[in-house]
């Protein structure tokens, strides 16, 4: 017979229960968007992304050598349109300085119109930068959106495959894309291609806008015409991040998105400094070119802020 129990009322069933389970333990899936954040994401990528990206490791959070041989399995992939094929796609080497270990070229690829487009009339130029944390992309990241913009505006589009960290740390990276540039301006390359020199145009997403950006001061800085820039989502302030690539107090306290932000998808601060650490790698001078995009700027940016 059970004991007495003084909580229960007198005459109240107290006889031992078999019907209790455990409750429900539920935890989110990793990476999945925190609950206080999702009231600010577009309900069409909230649903996309609890389908194809919540529960999978990101590209930070693998080794890079497995990525680099498993590029599929942990690529965030979006919905992209196959844009109609162009005239012509070329692959052609692009001298750049040489490394360490003896690459001196590297692959940019072009992407051209019909001859009919343009009438015989020199073609403008856009020259593209990939994002990818300066660690991950390639020549296939823009490749619907190059063909695009071919076959909407008529250009010649140029994609520069630059080489990426940590194998190739700053400020590598940044001078192949201004080394690319100059190399498409040339005059062998204008007459080549059959270019109008004053219709060129930079541009690229996170990264890859960054790269642009530097690109334009080094126009602006050495006399080389640049008609506009499309800056996606650019990281235009790197000078909060330490040599490890951790973000420092300073830089915590730079923008209030860092901590409004923090643990937010797909480019939480985590994903941000392991970009930073790989690229950065050491010690750099502040306020320089090609490390941050407090050098002076010529025209306002609109940016998400990192």
């Amino acid at each position: 017979m059970p004991y007495p129990n003084v909580f229960h009322l007198p005459g109240e069933d107290i006889s031992p229960c078999t019907d209790i389970k455990p409750a429900a333990i539920s935890q989110p899936l990793i990476n999945s968007i925190p609950p206080d954040l999702l009231p600010r994401f577009d309900p069409v990528y909230a649903k996309y992304h609890a389908h194809y990206s919540a529960g999978r490791l990101a590209t930070h959070q693998i080794p890079i050598k497995e990525f680099r041989a498993n590029p599929r399995k942990y690529n965030i992939v979006y919905g992209r349109a196959i844009a109609p094929d162009v005239h012509s796609i070329t692959d052609v080497q692009c001298p750049v300085a040489q490394s360490s270990d003896g690459k001196n070229s590297i692959t940019v690829r072009i992407f051209e119109p019909a001859p009919t487009i343009n009438e015989g009339k020199p073609r403008p130029a856009y020259i593209n930068f990939h994002g990818g944390g300066w660690v991950f992309g390639g020549l296939e990241t823009d490749m619907e959106f190059c063909k695009r913009l071919v076959g909407e505006l008529g250009c010649v589009v140029f994609d520069v495959d630059y080489r990426l960290a940590p194998e190739y740390q700053w400020p590598i990276p940044v001078d192949d894309c201004i080394e690319a540039f100059k190399w498409i301006e040339s005059d062998e390359m204008v007459q080549k291609r059959n270019l109008d020199r004053q219709r060129f145009a930079v541009g690229g997403i996170s990264a890859g806008g960054m790269l642009a950006a530097v690109v334009s001061h080094v126009c602006r800085d050495e006399g080389m015409p640049l008609s506009f820039q499309l800056l996606g989502v650019p990281v235009v302030d790197l000078d909060g991040y330490g040599a490890d690539g951790k973000l420092t107090e300073e830089g915590w306290n730079r923008y209030p998105s860092y901590r409004e932000m923090e643990f937010t998808v797909p480019l939480p601060v985590a994903r941000m400094e392991y970009f930073a650490a790989q690229f950065l790698g050491e010690e750099r001078d502040r306020n320089t070119y090609n490390a941050s995009l407090r050098y002076p700027l010529m025209i306002h940016i609109l940016t998400s802020e990192w």
